[in-house]
């Protein structure tokens, strides 16, 4: 986790066009550091696979204000973080008007 995100933290703004932290062991304490991230690259964003982690509800209601603030985002991947109805349902509300994103992974 940590040397990754030194990594993408060490990119200049707008750069970043793929997060990806698979199996990073992240969890919802992350997600503000995940936001902060993000934020710097709104305008490059166009995948996010944050899959196998531990984000549960409370990470994925967190997130879902952020990813309504990425325009290009055409993938996202929060499969196998314990997502329930609650996550799903912010997820749902938070993509519905995305006219990029093409897809967006749950399972697990």
């Amino acid at each position: 986790w940590t040397q990754a995100m030194a990594q993408y933290n060490a990119a200049p703004d707008n750069s970043i066009s793929d997060l990806v932290l698979v199996n990073k062991r992240a969890s919802t304490v992350n997600v503000m550091a995940i936001d902060t991230l993000v934020r710097r690259h709104l305008k490059s964003v166009t995948r996010v696979d944050l899959s196998y982690n531990y984000l549960r509800n409370s990470g994925v209601i967190s997130l879902a204000l952020l990813i309504k603030s990425l325009p290009q985002l055409s993938h996202l991947d929060l499969g196998d973080n314990h997502v329930g109805d609650s996550g799903a349902s912010a997820l749902a509300e938070a993509t519905a008007s995305s006219t990029s994103l093409a897809t967006l992974a749950l399972g697990g």
